[in-house]
């Protein structure tokens, strides 16, 4: 399923996202700084457009598309790098387990839409992943 601006429902829960996250990607507020400076360094001109970028894919979850607590604002080059199983600060391949990990510490960063999530029993079922801090 794919979205445009033609998509009125898909316009306000971008707004939505995007007012919640400050327009900012979520995933900088959790990087240390040795991390943030990786990603500045591999990021080039992506780091600075920001979209929306679901958790659960819409691949997947195509009932999420329009859940604001499926969403959080991403840098394009970390969001790219997350859908394909790259480490978000490198590129570099990474197994399923560590997209949840990353995942879990982008969505922690908002502790009501993880909650939300948990009880909803949205998080991806992932030992590994429960385990990360």
């Amino acid at each position: 399923m794919r979205r445009d601006s033609n998509d009125a429902d898909w316009r306000k829960v971008k707004d939505l996202v995007s007012e919640r996250d400050k327009g900012m990607c979520r995933l900088l507020r959790v990087l240390t700084i040795p991390e943030t400076l990786k990603l500045r360094k591999n990021a080039g001109g992506f780091l600075n457009k920001v979209d929306a970028a679901h958790y659960r894919p819409v691949s997947e979850r195509p009932d999420l598309i329009y859940e604001p607590n499926n969403l959080v604002c991403l840098n394009r080059y970390s969001h790219s790098n997350l859908d394909d199983f790259k480490d978000p600060l490198d590129g570099h391949c990474i197994s399923a387990d560590e997209v949840e990990r990353w995942w879990r510490r982008i969505l922690k960063s908002n502790k009501s839409q993880y909650t939300f999530l948990e009880e909803n029993g949205l998080l991806r079922e992932n030992d590994n992943a429960v385990s990360d801090n």
